[in-house]
């Protein structure tokens, strides 16, 4: 990840972000099913919406967990095995069937015991 680049506006341009004439605040408010729209202007605290009804809905414990797991090894806080393995430790069955099916890259660093392997081929009959 890189910051983006810095804008330089050229002498003499000036912008008021208090001056915003366009529409966008307005669709985001309307696809939101807010409402009405706000005015054009930047609206006041008191012209916004409640906090409740802005939020997303909460994520699944599942998700939170595995967003815990990105940033362990964004940050590098501990080693990759031992993120994945702790993730796995907090995961249901339920839970441990759709990381297996969503990252079977990570599978191979949880430990043996508690992952089962693929399942065995069916058995061939005798040759004849």
């Amino acid at each position: 990840w890189q910051a983006p680049l810095a804008l330089i506006l050229p002498p003499g341009v000036a912008h008021d972000p208090k001056q915003y004439q366009g529409t966008e605040l307005a669709s985001r408010v309307r696809g939101r099913g807010l409402g009405s729209a706000p005015p054009p202007d930047v609206p006041t605290p008191e012209a916004r919406p409640p906090a409740a009804e802005t939020q997303p809905a909460p994520a699944s414990a599942y998700t939170s967990k595995l967003v815990g797991l990105m940033c362990q090894l964004e940050n590098e806080a501990i080693a990759p095995e031992r993120a994945v393995q702790d993730l796995w430790a907090t995961l249901s069955l339920p839970e441990r069937d759709r990381f297996r099916a969503e990252f079977p890259q990570f599978m191979h660093l949880v430990d043996t015991e508690d992952a089962p392997a693929a399942p065995a081929p069916p058995p061939q009959p005798p040759p004849q």
